[in-house]
């Protein structure tokens, strides 16, 4: 059986009013992965030192992939990426790969 990755989008919440963004969060994080809980452990991996809590906003990751959450490529509010045009976006591909992208870079 040939299982396929997809891709699980998470969006930051501005948690305290603000974005954090850096070397490996952004407003989105994309996690190519082969199933919701694979994505689930690889994102909380990834903001474990980025998870700020505030108390009139909450959380600023919400970690809960489910099935319908994977997409066949990188998405966000379910439009390409290179149609988004004001927020910043960081991709964890399965063999390694980050790419980083800000609206004006995503073409």
């Amino acid at each position: 059986m040939n299982i396929e990755s997809k891709f699980y989008t998470e969006t930051q919440n501005n948690s305290g009013g603000y974005y954090l963004i850096n070397d490996e969060v952004a407003e989105h994080i994309i996690i190519e992965a082969f199933t919701p809980d694979q994505a689930n452990s690889i994102l909380k991996d990834i903001v474990a030192d980025h998870s700020e809590f505030c108390k009139c906003c909450g959380s600023r990751w919400n970690i809960y992939f489910n099935d319908f959450d994977g997409k066949p490529e990188p998405m966000i509010y379910d439009s390409l990426i290179k149609d988004i045009k004001k927020e910043s976006v960081i991709i964890y591909y399965l063999d390694g790969t980050i790419k980083k992208f800000n609206y004006k870079d995503i073409k």
